[in-house]
């Protein structure tokens, strides 16, 4: 999963969200350096990376797009399920995509002062590009793909796998209908078992 869905998957409380934002940025064990709250986001998202890995259903995701690719693949996949959340957002959720965003931006940066400075920079340029709101266009997919490559040694390599995501865009599009309810219900889990959060 992507920045938009895990902060959806983050659930009702705002600490959460934070903490599944961060879950990219903060390293190592958790060890009380943050709220309860954000570490327990931090986690969620931890295991939900964890559980995409090693699930059956993502697994043939990634494979859609070619065994020669697997190396990237589940980076574009997660690209393509934030373009995917956003435009089936309504099946999911109540609140407006547009409200969801806007509330994220104004919640990360409010708290910008505890984030590891990488961290910052993105939740500010999260803001400035509207990157939440932009994966609802389907072009975004080719965008975003080629400014994860740029972080890349090989982004190559990742950028190739643009054709075989939308050669096989309607398949994926179905496969994530089934998945993202599934991922509803583990995110909640997460939330409330402590003894869940941390991937084995």
């Amino acid at each position: 999963m992507n920045y938009l869905a895990h902060l959806a998957l983050a659930g009702a409380q705002e600490k959460h969200r934070i903490g599944a934002f961060l879950g990219d940025f903060v390293k190592g064990p958790l060890r009380g350096e943050y709220d309860a709250g954000i570490e327990a986001g931090i986690r969620q998202h931890r295991a939900i990376d964890a559980h995409s890995d090693q699930d059956d259903q993502f697994t043939r995701c990634r494979l859609l797009l070619g065994k020669q690719h697997r190396r990237y693949s589940g980076i574009a996949i997660d690209i393509l399920f934030d373009h995917l959340l956003a435009r089936h957002w309504e099946r999911f959720y109540a609140i407006d995509f547009n409200d969801f965003c806007e509330r994220s931006y104004r919640e990360l940066l409010a708290h910008k002062p505890l984030m590891p400075e990488r961290a910052r920079h993105f939740a500010e340029r999260m803001q400035e590009h509207q990157i939440l709101h932009s994966y609802y266009h389907r072009e975004t997919l080719s965008l975003a793909i080629n400014r994860t490559a740029l972080r890349l040694r090989e982004g190559d390599r990742l950028v190739a796998l643009i054709t075989p995501l939308e050669t096989h865009y309607q398949a994926l599009d179905r496969e994530f209908l089934k998945l993202y309810p599934q991922l509803q219900s583990l995110a909640s889990r997460l939330l409330f078992d402590p003894d869940q959060t941390e991937p084995g």
